[in-house]
């Protein structure tokens, strides 16, 4: 174990890190912080600035141990990795690091997900197998389900991090947009150019947690937080399509009567229309699913808080009557026991939002439709 002096002027120096071919490397560090905050610890390959770590709180010192990692590039034969604190009060202990290559993906996937709890709610089985098939997962918060105010959605943004990380992912795949939450997207989609506050935080620019390393995402690539409105909402979509060009985008449907997920949907579906403007040679493929629905409200697909994971999804009776949605036109994916056990998991997480409350969402399946462009 070594001990981290919290000064930004120490370092720890890793040298001889011999590897076989150039390439992107994932590095896994076990370290302990007994402090009450989050520490940031930069990653430098070869004097290159690589990445930031940010460690969460462990427990106490010596005993209680957290794992966070991060990609690198590296060149053939020897490397040198090096950690320095952010600030004077960044400190941790670190018990070791593990190098192994970065595996491959075939693709990037995306996932839009208006609030924190639906990304595993509609999506959590899907993001299972599409890492376990070597693909890239993003996903992306559209807003911070912030309704309960801004310390609801701070905590809504820890316990997505913490969700997401049983399904599997990197809190570094993982994006707040840092939207206002209950139907602000509506009047951001119709109004563009008006500028909100929210009635529910007094809040007139986007937020993340930073305390967990969790930027908004405008912050994140341009330095600075978004106003409130519709004009950044459609920017801040279609920039981070346009950085990654994900292969598979999936989302909530226009036909939710969830206003922020018809939203999220018609926002998402503009901006990819948007990019093909200036590159008609991108093609992704637009899945999309339905979370709340019709008369039912919020009753479909069953009781809430009823696990029954053995079962498929019913088709809402007034779906057909009501959409151009066919039921029998849905495309499924297959969920294990197992991977059903792991979704439910993730969902324990999410206190503030009742998470246990969806359990019904926990089929043996998840549905999509899906749009070509």
């Amino acid at each position: 174990m070594i001990e981290f002096s919290g000064t930004n002027s120490s370092t720890i120096a890793f040298n001889n890190i011999n590897v076989e071919t150039a390439g992107t490397y994932s590095i896994k560090f076990r370290y302990c912080n007994g402090f009450g905050h989050t520490t940031r610890i930069r990653v430098y390959a070869n004097d290159a600035l690589a990445s930031t770590l940010y460690c969460p709180p462990s427990g106490l010192w010596s005993f209680d141990w957290g794992i966070v990692d991060a990609n690198v590039e590296l060149r053939a034969g020897n490397n040198v990795i090096r950690l320095q604190p952010d600030s004077n009060t960044d400190a941790i202990n670190l018990d070791y690091i593990e190098i192994t290559k970065a595996a491959a993906t075939d693709s990037v996937i995306m996932i839009f997900s208006p609030h924190e709890d639906d990304e595993v709610i509609s999506f959590g089985g899907t993001i299972q197998k599409a890492l376990a098939e070597g693909h890239r997962v993003i996903v992306v918060l559209v807003t911070n389900g912030d309704i309960g105010g801004v310390g609801a959605g701070l905590a809504r943004i820890k316990e997505s991090v913490d969700g997401l990380r049983i399904l599997g992912m990197r809190q570094s795949d993982i994006f707040f947009l840092g939207y206002p939450d209950c139907a602000y997207l509506e009047k951001m989609h119709y109004n563009p150019n008006d500028s909100f506050t929210s009635d529910y935080t007094g809040q007139s620019f986007t937020y993340g947690n930073e305390a967990i390393g969790a930027l908004d995402y405008h912050k994140l690539v341009t330095g600075a937080s978004a106003p409130l409105t519709g004009n950044n909402v459609a920017w801040d979509i279609k920039h981070i399509i346009d950085a990654y060009r994900p292969n598979d985008i999936y989302t909530l449907s226009e036909y939710d009567t969830h206003t922020d997920h018809s939203h999220t949907y018609k926002f998402v579906d503009k901006a990819i229309n948007d990019i093909r403007v200036l590159d008609p040679s991108y093609k992704p493929k637009l899945y999309y699913t339905i979370e709340s629905f019709g008369m039912l409200g919020y009753t479909w697909p069953g009781y809430p808080g009823q696990y029954l994971p053995e079962l498929s999804f019913p088709c809402p009776f007034d779906l057909e009557p009501t959409t151009p949605l066919r039921w029998n036109e849905r495309i499924t994916i297959s969920l294990s026991l197992a991977m059903c056990e792991k979704k439910k998991e993730a969902l324990d997480m999410y206190n503030t939002g009742g998470g246990y409350w969806y359990y019904h969402f926990i089929r043996n399946e998840e549905f999509y439709w899906v749009k070509e462009f």
